[in-house]
């Protein structure tokens, strides 16, 4: 046996007498046994061997070997196992070559070992695993915080090995700081080098420069103390930096001033070599003048805005192009939500959220209890519940009630019900008393649902009540069902688009690129371009009756199977995507409104829009849809 240190083990029977090298073993002529050791008396070599070396079929590969020892003759290379291919050649001064021609069929990955010995008892063995795979290939995403703060370059997916430049070129008014995430060789370096070998986040730090200048020259600012000042035209302000700065009405900016015209936000329209250019989560790029002024010019949408001085909280502006009035930099309310009793279930959605936003509340019954409907600052039994244009603080009740009474308790809370027609409290009724449950009241009946688990009852089916297939929906897909033909989604192979993204002013593409089949399904595959969103990647189909489903959606690094019903082949406001709601799964989408109207970057005001609250894992977000077009705009609520 070799020991951990190279040293030599070993044990032998004798039968009286033995001789080991020149020493002699007696055992008074009886036999018996001994174990001896040999080490390396000149130290161990020092040799380096690789743990894996990647290889190609079809092509003639070589390593250098190099072992060294303090004094005396060179080590000896010899290989215990490796392929028949593989060639170790001992070239006598402490170095070897590795060889060999990779077979066109081997692929896998061979094991081989080396031992390196000083022919006197020493020796150390190396394990090198030959891969005969296809190389790996690794993304390298690069990030600039803040993300005006520069451009950044070197991005994208790379062979394994591949030694690849990344530049971060600073904004004006912006220096580059440092890399963070490991890799770059230098991080302190806005130009440098990074080895592929793993996927890799990196980001790129800039920070504004405290040489660029002041904001207040151009404002023709008082300086009050405290960072605080006074333009006799723009109105109060809090200097933070150079650049961003907290206006009284607006909120906070990013100022561009002098003409600076920063990353060629000025169009055509705008001439003058003088003026005030800053940017605005709500408004995205903006420029007036202490002439013009409170009149201002958008960059996207393009035009004219006006603004209603002294207003604020929130600022009120008038839209030229659209005739419209509408506000910005709200207050930021509270939605207190309760329970009654507690232990009836939970309220999804409350919080924090912006002025004029949208809220999305959702009431979960616990086993026994039914979902009775809303109380405090909301009315009604509508779930999921929608606070549009939201003004002010709410306090909201869920009341939950149980359902231990059996039928009649439940009755009585179906035909309370406000959100429900007379044919649709009898079919919940109907569908309770057959399953336990129904898709048009929250009832929690202790059943564990999914978004791909649905219910097909043949008494239901009698009744003449709608039902959903259970898992075998693939007999529902038809082979076109990768083009999807409906009026909100009117996708096929090679379609694309522009979506905005929020009230930011900010875009990005997404298109059907290429077909798929997913669980036996005939998929269109629709990439969206990194946005920080939900998903980046989506699976849709068709199935035989018009609705689309989605299939598979990757969210992040995560790609989630999630098979269910994504729009409904007629959409209507209130339709689920889930069918039980006496178990709410972790992802579903409600049409919440089908009259949406959009404002695009471009100006454009679309009208009728659909509207879907889109839950997962990773939280709500609501996306909009319109006729013919598709998705058109995406934001948080």
């Amino acid at each position: 046996a070799v020991g951990g240190d190279g040293s030599l083990h070993f044990a032998s029977y004798y039968g009286g007498d033995a001789k080991l090298d020149d020493f002699n073993l007696t055992n008074s002529g009886t036999p018996g046994s001994f174990l001896a050791m040999a080490g390396g008396p000149r130290g161990l070599p020092e040799v380096t061997i690789p743990d894996e070396l990647q290889i190609v079929p079809g092509e003639t590969f070589s390593l250098e070997l190099t072992a060294t020892l303090p004094n005396g003759p060179p080590p000896y290379f010899f290989a215990t196992s490796i392929p028949d291919w593989v060639v170790l050649e001992d070239r006598g001064a402490g170095n070897a070559l590795l060889s060999g021609t990779v077979p066109p069929l081997a692929i896998g990955d061979f094991p081989t070992i080396i031992r390196v010995t000083d022919l006197e008892g020493g020796m150390v063995e190396g394990k090198l695993l030959l891969k005969t795979g296809l190389l790996e290939h690794y993304e390298i995403q690069i990030d600039a915080v803040p993300a005006i703060g520069g451009i950044i370059e070197g991005a994208g997916i790379y062979e394994q090995g591949n030694v690849i430049f990344i530049a971060a070129m600073p904004a004006e008014g912006y220096r580059f700081v440092k890399w963070e995430g490991g890799g770059p060789a230098d991080p302190d370096l806005p130009h440098t080098t990074v080895i592929v070998d793993a996927s890799r986040v990196l980001t790129a730090i800039f920070e504004l420069d405290p040489d660029t200048g002041a904001t207040t020259s151009v404002l023709e600012a008082e300086d009050l103390g405290n960072s605080w000042h006074r333009s006799p035209w723009f109105g109060y302000f809090h200097q933070s930096t150079d650049r961003w700065i907290y206006h009284l009405n607006f909120g906070w900016i990013y100022s561009v001033a002098l003409g600076d015209d920063l990353l060629g936000r000025r169009r055509s329209v705008v001439r003058e070599d003088n003026g005030f250019w800053f940017w605005h989560e709500e408004l995205s790029w903006v420029w007036t003048t202490a002439d013009l002024y409170p009149y201002l010019y958008q960059v996207h949408p393009s035009g004219w805005l006006f603004y209603r001085k002294d207003s604020s909280n929130p600022a009120l502006l008038y839209d030229f192009g659209n005739r419209e009035w509408f506000a910005i930099a709200q207050p930021n309310h509270a939605i207190e939500t309760v329970a009654m009793p507690a232990e009836g279930g939970e309220v999804v959605g409350g919080g924090s959220h912006k002025g004029g936003s949208d809220v999305y509340l959702v009431a979960k019954p616990d086993n026994g209890f039914i979902f009775v409907g809303w109380e405090g600052d909301a009315k009604g039994s509508e779930n999921p519940l929608v606070l549009e244009n939201l003004g002010g603080n709410m306090r909201i009740v869920a009341r939950f009630k149980p359902i231990a009474n059996g039928i009649q308790g439940i009755a009585s809370v179906i035909e309370a019900a406000t959100h429900l027609t007379a044919d649709q409290k009898r079919t919940a009724l109907i569908q309770i008393a057959l399953t336990g449950n129904s898709s048009l009241v929250s009832i929690g009946s202790g059943n564990t649902t999914s978004s791909q688990g649905f219910s097909d009852n043949p008494l239901a089916k009698a009744l003449g009540l709608t039902t959903t297939v259970t898992n075998s929906t693939v007999s529902d897909f038809e082979d076109d069902s990768a083009q999807l033909n409906h009026p909100y989604l009117p996708w096929k192979l090679g379609w694309s688009g522009e979506v905005a993204q929020g009230r930011t002013g900010t875009t990005f593409s997404i298109k059907a690129k290429e077909m798929d089949v997913v669980n036996g399904v005939d998929c269109l595959v629709v990439y969206a371009t990194p946005t920080n969103g939900p998903w980046e990647t989506r699976w849709l189909a068709r199935d035989a009756k018009g609705t689309i489903w989605i299939i598979r959606e990757t969210r992040g690094q995560r790609t989630v199977d999630v098979l269910q019903p994504f729009l409904p082949p007629l959409p209507e406001v209130g339709w689920k995507s889930w069918t039980d709601v006496s178990s709410i799964p972790d992802n579903y989408v409600v049409v919440s409104n089908l009259t949406s109207k959009v404002r695009l970057q471009t100006g454009e005001i679309l009208e009728n829009c659909l509207r879907l609250i889109v839950h997962s894992p990773e939280g709500t977000h609501v996306e909009y849809y319109a006729k013919g077009r598709g998705l058109v705009r995406t934001e948080k609520p």
